[in-house]
């Protein structure tokens, strides 16, 4: 037992164990290679000179002769019992020769050491290719990689990874720490470089700050920095969007995010056509977005458009998303401006706020905010908010529900009041144009990739200079009203429905229409109705919801010709109906006509007194469900 024992001491002294073990993988007693990694071998250094008086000698020495043919880099000091130790590389790369400069710990003397390998100057050409042709890494990428590269990053591919994805399908391996430096020297090549001074930022917008001749030239129309408050502010256009801008009255404010690695915000603006189409107008890359930004951005504009075309610039409505900054800024710059509210990011903040809510509740209140917003005048819109919260506050009666309705009060029904479609019926009740354009800009643009300011202030004219283009080609500005095909079928389909219309005038062009399969109307049921339906607080009729349904839309959403035809004969209207609330406002150099309010009853029901609410209890109707 005990020779067994000394054996396997014997065994193991003679065997490194860094090298073998007595493996638990294979068969009892079997050696098996470790798997640890082991240190490299060291550099054996050989000594050149020694006991030189300074620094200033040791390196007088490396330069002198055939040793400074090609100069000394420094790569790094380490510090040892010895002595502090300096080691420098050749500054051929080709050349594998290495000095170390040892500064002595017991005296006031340095040596000079070298790594034993002597000089081999080639041409950093002649030495890629004997490294190629040796099977080594090299330095960069070949020739033929960068050319399919500067492909892909043109056709839009700039990530590493996907860059190499793509080159393996064409049978092209390339590594992506190579490929990450090739397309870091593309983007400074084609943006500039990435970092930018305010020095530089303000030269740099003086030389792009001159109007050209061309109108799809974009170009810095107005900028600020100051480097005491850390602020900056640049502004492009180009003179077609000017153009545009001043041939629409409803204007969008919005900004957009996530485009820069220093996390400055793009403020955005721009114009919707009578098709509610948007068209950008102005594009400004700043560092805060407070009241001061939006302020000069829509100042800029105004004074921009009057500039270019000779005409005052006042916005009838300008629509944006519930921000206070962009509130104030609109009172400062369009006091006679609508502040429309986008109606997209109340319901969404409305909803959000719902969560914490029962499930019950929150559909209930989501769908009567759906049929709020549907309202036809200010007054009603007013008049039913207040009825809506006394019966939210009936439903959710706890100390939740309490603060859920303070908080839609003070905001949406009083601060950021502007949301339904009754307050203007002419203009875009969301801001969806410009939030799908601020998504383009992403995808088709930056590819979602973050860039520094420096090189995305260049990337913006290019963004620019694709917009003014696109508009009239790919985009075109309608000042005109167009009535869909799917419109057109609708409305001819209600003409021969057989319904009979009564019409009065009496100041208000006003259109009764028999509701559900009813054809005609008795003047019986006329009066009753004119009855129950006559204003009786703050010019809102108080009415049991259910009995009566009211359909109404300005007159000015209807073309000029429909108009016509549906004062004159029902045979004779193509389209009438909540679905014409789609159409826009005709031409503002026109004169609109009185408005009309279409009011349809809901049957035999509507003849007579609408019966008591016995339980209190209410609920609100959509105009667009009837």
């Amino acid at each position: 037992m005990e020779e067994s024992d000394d054996s396997l001491s014997e065994f193991q002294s003679e065997t490194t164990p860094a090298q073998f073990r007595v493996g638990s993988s294979g068969q009892d007693g079997e050696v098996q290679p470790s798997a640890k990694k082991h240190r490299g071998q060291g550099i054996a250094w050989k000594t050149i000179w020694i006991d030189l008086a300074d620094q200033q000698a040791a390196l007088a020495m490396m330069n002198s002769g055939q040793e400074g043919d090609a100069g000394w880099r420094l790569c790094r000091t380490h510090k040892t019992s010895e002595g502090d130790k300096a080691y420098y590389v050749c500054r051929n790369a080709a050349c594998k020769r290495q000095m170390m400069v040892l500064y002595h710990s017991n005296k006031t003397t340095v040596s000079v050491l070298s790594n034993g390998v002597e000089h081999s100057h080639l041409e950093v050409q002649d030495h890629l290719e004997a490294s190629a042709a040796s099977g080594g890494a090299g330095h960069g990428l070949k020739p033929s990689v960068k050319k399919a590269v500067d492909f892909l990053f043109q056709s839009g591919i700039q990530k590493p990874l996907a860059v190499q994805r793509s080159l393996r399908d064409q049978g092209i391996e390339a590594s992506q720490k190579k490929l990450a430096n090739y397309l870091r020297t593309l983007k400074k090549n084609k943006y500039g470089k990435p970092t930018m001074n305010y020095a530089e930022l303000r030269e740099w917008c003086e030389s792009h700050s001159e109007v050209p001749d061309d109108e799809d030239e974009p170009y810095v129309i107005d900028w600020a920095s100051s480097a005491d408050r850390g602020h900056f502010r640049v502004q492009f256009t180009t003179r077609k969007l000017l153009r545009l801008a001043a041939k629409s009255d409803v204007v969008h404010v919005d900004a957009t995010y996530k485009l820069n690695w220093n996390g400055c915000p793009v403020l955005i603006t721009g114009v919707t056509d009578r098709q509610g189409k948007f068209f950008p107008s102005l594009y400004s890359v700043t560092s805060t977005e407070t009241t001061e930004d939006y302020a000069a951005l829509l100042l800029c504009l105004k004074e921009s458009v009057e500039r270019e075309t000779n005409e005052v610039f006042r916005p009838r409505v300008v629509v944006a998303d519930c921000c206070e900054a962009i509130s104030n800024a609109v009172e400062a710059v369009f006091p006679q401006a609508i502040r429309r509210s986008c109606w997209f990011h109340v319901k969404k903040a409305v909803d959000s706020r719902l969560r914490g809510a029962p499930e019950a509740i929150r559909k209930i209140f989501l769908q009567d905010l759906a049929n709020l917003q549907v309202c036809l005048t200010a007054a009603e819109f007013r008049w039913f908010g207040a009825r809506m919260l006394e019966k939210w506050r009936r439903q959710w009666p706890t100390e939740d529900g309490e603060r859920f309705c303070r908080y839609f009060s003070t905001t949406y029904l009083q601060r950021f009041s502007v949301w339904s479609e009754g307050h203007d019926v002419a203009s875009p009740s969301t801001n969806n144009g410009l939030e799908a354009f601020n998504g383009e800009i992403k995808k088709q643009h930056t590819m979602r990739e973050r860039l520094p300011v420096g090189q995305f202030l260049v990337l913006s004219l290019t963004m620019v200079r694709h917009w003014s283009r696109d508009c009239g080609t790919r985009r075109v500005f309608s000042e005109s009203l167009a009535i869909s095909l799917d419109l057109h079928t609708r409305g001819f389909q209600w003409t021969n429905s057989g319904k009979s219309l009564v019409s009065e005038e009496d100041g208000l062009k006003k259109i009764y229409i028999p509701a559900g399969s009813d054809t005609q109307i008795t003047q019986e049921d006329l009066d009753n109705f004119k009855d129950v339906m006559a204003p009786k607080e703050d010019g809102v009729p108080v009415m049991e919801f259910g009995e009566f349904e009211v359909v109404g839309f300005p007159f000015s959403r209807l073309s000029r010709e429909m108009a016509e035809r549906s004062a004159s004969s029902a045979d004779s209207i193509e389209v009438i109906g909540p679905e014409c609330a789609d159409l826009a406002a005709p031409a503002a150099a026109e004169q609109p006509p009185p408005p009309v309010q279409i009011t349809e009853l809901t049957g035999p029901s509507a003849a007579a007194s609408p019966a008591p609410d016995t339980d209190g209890d209410w609920e609100v109707v959509s105009p667009r469900q009837v």
